[in-house]
């Protein structure tokens, strides 16, 4: 992966390697949460099988638990040796973007323009009434670079009112 983020332009200091004496979910989240630091900057995960049972416990921890990125990849993605160069580039690129890195831009003819979205969901299921509101904007040149959140609101209120950050 070193060489592969060389190639893309991305430095990449060595990693901590952390074997597992077992696939139990519970040995991954003890392993990622015992070695968290300020340092890390990202979790890479190699898990031997696909079970969502894991997969979700991971990205729990790493997304709203503990935030850090994080990358999940299956042994058996990295176990072709004919596709692994393809596949690291791949992985590579995703880092990338979890990092913040751009991978491509928009070249926008009209200079100082800035792209805004905004949506509402209403849950109609919910018996609470409440709804929640998404709001993003491009804040460079080349749309590369934005800024979103979200609210969750009285559903008797929510009319898409400015955001106030």
């Amino acid at each position: 992966m070193k060489e592969g983020a060389k190639k893309l332009g991305m430095r990449v200091a060595a990693p901590v390697v952390l074997p597992l004496r077992d696939d139990r979910t519970e040995s991954f989240i003890r392993a990622i949460t015992s070695n968290q630091s300020e340092d890390v900057q990202l979790v890479v995960t190699i898990v031997p099988t696909d079970r969502d049972d894991r997969y979700n416990a991971i990205k729990q921890l790493c997304y709203i638990d503990s935030p850090v990125a994080s990358q999940v990849i299956k042994s058996k993605t990295l176990s072709q040796p004919q596709k692994m160069r393809s596949v690291v580039q791949k992985i590579m690129l995703q880092i990338n973007a979890k990092l913040g890195g751009e991978l491509w831009a928009c070249n926008i003819p009209l200079g100082n323009a800035m792209i805004v979205g905004i949506d509402t969901y209403h849950d109609p299921t919910s018996r609470a009434g409440f709804s929640f509101t998404g709001f993003v904007a491009s804040m460079n040149k080349t749309t590369t670079q934005y800024f979103s959140t979200s609210r969750q609101e009285d559903r008797a209120r929510s009319s898409h009112r400015l955001y106030k950050t």
